[in-house]
């Protein structure tokens, strides 16, 4: 593994951000060890992350809410998964 030395400009890659609760860890990791972190960089992100620079490849292909505002959830509609795979 890279470890640059403290200072050093940091931008953290990832493949799909979900909550963003990893990659405000990275962010956090990387500030505490003296790093300058510029930002996320991600191919899909499901959140926003406010508040840090994030740069994707491309939008969600759908639509996410909150649990309490979801249409699907607010019509009885159970959950549902279908070829899912990690």
């Amino acid at each position: 593994m890279h470890c640059p030395q403290a200072g050093q400009r940091a931008v953290y890659v990832d493949d799909l951000i979900c909550t963003g609760r990893d990659a405000r860890r990275v962010l956090a990791f990387l500030r505490r060890e003296k790093h300058v972190a510029l930002g996320v960089s991600a191919w899909l992100s499901r959140t926003p992350l406010a508040g840090e620079t994030l740069l994707t490849l491309t939008s969600a292909p759908f639509e996410n809410y909150p649990a309490d505002h979801c249409p699907l959830c607010q019509q009885g509609q159970p959950l549902v998964f279908e070829e899912v795979r990690e």
